[in-house]
């Protein structure tokens, strides 16, 4: 670990207990919710409103209270991004409750608005 003051790291110890340097300049054992693995260094995911990602580009989860863009074949938003609203031909889904940020996902039938 090397540090820049008493509670700043710069540089965590990589085969160590905790060898990712988080967004909070410290050690941890692994990245936090809102952070991606970038090597040995936490980055933050690029938009607030993402719990989740696996690199600065798209997120894989939302915060709650947001819908992840998954399907962009309607044109109806940008894939990994987290909305507050579901697109039109759209409608919203919580896979894993609603204790997550929920998915967007296209309607089957052309009919649908």
């Amino acid at each position: 670990m090397t540090c820049d003051n008493a509670a700043s790291c710069i540089e965590c110890f990589d085969a160590g207990a905790k060898p990712f340097l988080s967004t909070a300049f410290l050690c941890a054992d692994s990245c936090q919710d809102g952070e991606y693995e970038d090597g040995y260094t936490c980055r933050p995911c690029v938009q607030s409103n993402c719990e989740l990602c696996d690199d600065a580009s798209a997120c894989t989860q939302c915060l709650v209270g947001f819908h992840l863009e998954t399907d962009d074949s309607l044109g109806a938003g940008v894939v990994g991004e987290c909305v507050p609203d579901c697109g039109d031909y759209q409608y919203e889904t919580w896979p894993n409750g609603l204790t997550e940020g929920g998915v967007c996902e296209n309607c089957v039938s052309p009919d649908c608005i």
